[in-house]
């Protein structure tokens, strides 16, 4: 049976599955969000797709709407920051623009950002460290 891990202020459990790529990403973006909800963003979607692939959080607060790429690793498997290669930079600039072109309810802002989240978890889900690079893509 596989452990759940129980995030805090979430309004569903995460079920992380020993070595699961997709729970420990969609664990990675929970822990994201509520980062960003502690710094007073809402949020506007997640995992949108776009024709070039699917963006992990889009959130915004009263200036600034900020398009977020989530990695994630578990501890002791590797540094997060290292999968944001230049492929992956232009990748999430095509989708931001894409997204931002297409989505007939832009919400105007007078910033919009594009940041890097790197995020490692423990095997069990906990939260061990989170770094938001602001506009590092």
């Amino acid at each position: 049976m596989p452990h759940c891990a129980v995030l805090p202020r979430l309004n569903s459990y995460v079920a992380l599955m020993p070595h699961s790529r997709t729970r420990t990403g969609q664990i990675a973006e929970a822990h994201a969000l509520a980062h960003y909800r502690r710094q007073g963003y809402e949020l506007i979607e997640q995992n949108p797709r776009t024709r070039y692939g699917e963006i992990d959080l889009i959130v915004a607060n009263e200036k600034t709407l900020v398009i977020a790429e989530v990695r994630a690793r578990v501890e002791g498997r590797g540094d997060p920051l290292e999968s944001f290669s230049g492929a992956k930079r232009k990748q999430v600039r095509r989708m931001a623009a894409s997204w931002l072109a297409s989505d007939s309810r832009m919400i105007r802002r007078s910033q919009i950002r594009l940041d890097a989240v790197a995020v490692t978890v423990t095997a069990a889900g906990a939260l061990v460290s989170l770094q938001v690079l602001e506009g590092a893509l």
